[in-house]
């Protein structure tokens, strides 16, 4: 399932852990911009079913 994430447009670094809903995270964007004075841009991000050392859970295997 994909999270939303706000990442600062200026530096590219990551600002603000994993967002579920549109709404929370433009709220959280617009706070975000007002404290840093900068651009903050929501992203989409796609967990990855098979992270190295965690078990599939369709397959069990890692």
């Amino acid at each position: 399932m994909p999270r939303l994430v706000l990442i600062d447009a200026e530096t590219g670094t990551r600002v603000r852990h994993r967002i579920r809903s549109i709404k929370q995270a433009l709220k959280q964007q617009e706070w975000y911009e007002a404290k840093l004075g900068r651009r903050v841009r929501i992203e989409k991000v796609f967990e990855d079913r098979a992270a190295p050392g965690k078990a599939d859970s369709h397959t069990g295997r890692a």
